[in-house]
């Protein structure tokens, strides 16, 4: 399709499910999407990540024409938190212009790993187990680790969201093992080629504290970008340059990771702010600004919750789609195939569908339960 023909399409102002809270492939799409799936030369991104990080708010900026705007995926209620409840159930879809008509961004937020309240929720539910002979919780584990590896088959690039470099064990043990998961499975490709494709991570540290910041930051940065490396070697996105003030000196394995602090911060800062103006604006005083408040800042980086926002944003949106999704491929030393054409949205989600029955199929996500039980 082309790019004037794109400028048409009007996507849904919704997400809609692409993988249910059963496990399975929705077979609606056709419905909910129309036109959209025509689209071409989009780029996909996902989300993974633990329960409550705010994986949902992160994704749901790179669908905002302007600040302030209602987030497309659902976010945790006020009810839910105190309740300790999840909000998403297996991986809902959104379609975003934002990058332009030219460039759709599909976007695929999916619910937390290795979660708690999935575990109470299953366990309400008392449904047949999809695992066999697996304990309840087993079987939240291995739904985990399916749902990361899909993502990784099927987007161009995989968020991980985290909420504090003080629990990064945590996420290198995560990532760690949906590598080894990823290096296990034999799927099929989502371009429909005999070449595999793997998403690049891009990690995104949300909800940090100025403090948390503050303390020791470069070191904790660096040791979290070699952690993650070494669990999932040379699958983070890199560039050559700074990406904070604090991170190593320039080269070209710098890794792509972004820190959006807490939003209280930002209204803390915005309340400063209206008091220097007001206080500079005074007509009491002779001098302009004479009585200016005095500040200081945890991080002028990061002091500001929608600037560093901006900065994810178009940061993401400047990604390739690279490897691009296309339905040929040429091997070295062959003979020229014919030009490869970029996959409709349509053909990218027969294809997924397709690597989703694999990842359930594949034995390697339950192997090491059968086998710990026998032993």
């Amino acid at each position: 399709m082309s790019t004037i023909q794109q400028t048409k399409i009007v996507p849904p102002s919704t997400s809609v499910k692409l993988i249910t809270s059963q496990m399975q492939f929705a077979t609606d799409l056709s419905v909910k999407l129309g036109e959209c799936l025509e689209l071409t030369n989009f780029t996909v991104v996902g989300v993974i990540g633990l329960e409550g990080v705010g994986k949902s708010s992160v994704l749901s900026l790179l669908a905002q024409k302007k600040r302030g705007e209602d987030e497309i995926f659902s976010t945790r209620s006020l009810e839910a938190v105190v309740m300790d409840r999840h909000e998403t159930t297996g991986v809902d879809m959104a379609i975003s212009m934002v990058g332009g008509s030219g460039h759709p961004t599909i976007l695929l937020d999916s619910q937390p790993l290795l979660s708690s309240s999935m575990l109470v929720d299953l366990l309400e539910r008392n449904e047949t187990q999809r695992f066999g002979a697996l304990t309840p919780e087993q079987q939240v584990e291995a739904a985990s680790y399916q749902l990361a590896v899909f993502l990784c088959s099927i987007c161009h690039y995989v968020l991980v969201v985290h909420d504090g470099l003080a629990f990064q064990l945590a996420v290198n043990d995560l990532l760690r093992k949906i590598e080894q998961k990823f290096g296990q499975c034999r799927l099929p490709s989502v371009s429909g080629t005999s070449q595999r494709h793997a998403a690049q991570l891009l990690y995104v540290a949300n909800n940090v504290t100025g403090s948390g910041l503050l303390y020791r930051e470069n070191e904790l940065l660096s040791a979290h970008e070699r952690a993650l490396e070494a669990a999932w070697s040379q699958a983070l996105v890199r560039v050559p340059y700074k990406m904070t003030g604090y991170s190593d000196p320039v080269d070209d394995s710098n890794v792509a990771s972004f820190i959006l602090p807490h939003k209280q911060q930002q209204l803390t800062c915005q309340f400063s702010k209206a008091g220097d103006r007001s206080s500079s604006s005074s007509p009491a005083t002779g001098n302009k600004g004479s009585n200016k408040v005095k500040r200081t800042s945890t991080s002028s980086k990061y002091a500001d919750y929608d600037e560093a926002a901006d900065d994810f944003k178009r940061f993401v949106q400047s990604l390739p789609s690279s490897p691009s999704f296309t339905t040929v491929s040429t091997a070295p030393g062959s003979k020229p195939l014919p030009a490869p054409h970029s996959l409709s949205l349509r053909e990218w989600l027969s294809n997924a569908s397709r690597v989703f029955e694999a990842v359930r199929k594949a034995s390697c996500f339950t192997a090491e339960y059968t086998s710990r039980d026998h032993h």
